[in-house]
């Protein structure tokens, strides 16, 4: 039994040798999602641990550049909502934790 079935997760993805994060995130919205994305700053970080295993969570600002719709690929479902939505939405942890920081950095924005 997959302990994250049914549970939303943010587009991420592990970074691959000789790849930037910047490199990785683009690669990992064109993979799940279809779109072209450019990447600007980092707007938060923090790292999750659980045990024995440690996530590094960095938020990046980005816009798709894309004028394709973004579609579901090699993921179950995709939707995208806008922060004050991402409470309806059940996460693991980990992304709980970015969720977190998205809705924090938001409101300072404003």
């Amino acid at each position: 039994m997959d302990v994250l079935a049914g549970l939303w997760e943010f587009p991420s993805g592990k970074v691959e040798a000789g790849e930037s994060d910047e490199a990785a995130l683009r690669r990992e919205l064109r993979e799940r999602a279809g779109v072209t994305a450019d990447v600007g700053g980092v707007i938060a970080q923090r790292t999750y641990r659980s045990g024995s295993h440690v996530v590094d969570l960095v938020l990046y600002r980005a816009t798709i550049a894309s004028t394709k719709e973004p579609r579901a690929l090699r993921v179950a479902e995709l939707r995208w909502v806008a922060p004050p939505e991402l409470g309806n939405y059940a996460f693991p942890l980990a992304d709980q934790a970015t969720t977190d920081l998205l809705l924090g950095t938001a409101q300072l924005d404003n």
